[in-house]
C-alpha cells in the first residue's frame, strides 16, 4: 500500500484547525463530486479519497493515530497494538545505547539459507572474510 498524504489530499497544512480541515473537505468534495462530475471516474477516485482523508483529519483520535502511524494506523490498531505496550527498554543496554552484534559468515549463511532464493546463491560471500 503506497503512503497517503491525507493532508496533501485536502491541501491543509499539519497543524491545521478542525475548522480548516473541515472547510478544505467541503470545497474540494464540492468540486469532486460524482453528480457534479457525471462519468468522470477520476474525479470519483479524488473524491473518494477526500473523503477518506476527512474521515481520519476531522476525528481528533483517529488523527492523532494516523499521525503517529500513517496510513497503516487502522492495520496497528487491529492487531491490538497500543504505543504505551511496547516496552523499548528490552532494546536498550544497561546505561543506555542500543544493542548490536556482529555475526559470523557462517550466521548470516545460515540466516540467508532459509530464503531458498536462487539469487543468493550466484551471489558469492567471500567479501564477508
Amino acid at each position: 500500500m503506497d503512503y497517503k498524504d491525507y493532508y496533501k489530499t485536502l491541501g491543509v497544512d499539519r497543524n491545521a484547525s478542525q475548522d480548516e480541515i473541515k472547510k478544505a473537505f467541503r470545497r474540494l468534495a464540492r468540486q469532486y463530486h460524482p453528480d457534479m462530475n457525471k462519468g468522470d471516474k477520476n474525479a470519483e477516485e479524488i473524491f473518494k479519497d477526500i473523503n477518506e482523508a476527512n474521515e481520519v483529519l476531522s476525528d481528533p483520535e483517529k488523527r492523532q493515530k494516523y499521525d503517529q502511524f500513517g496510513t497503516h494506523w487502522q492495520q496497528y490498531e487491529r492487531a491490538g497494538g497500543r504505543p504505551e505496550d511496547f516496552d523499548w527498554n528490552a532494546w536498550q543496554q544497561p546505561g543506555g545505547g542500543t544493542y548490536t552484534r556482529t555475526v559470523s559468515q557462517e550466521e548470516l549463511e545460515q540466516i540467508f539459507k532459509s530464503f531458498q532464493l536462487n539469487i543468493w546463491k550466484q551471489i558469492p560471500l567471500d567479501f564477508l572474510k
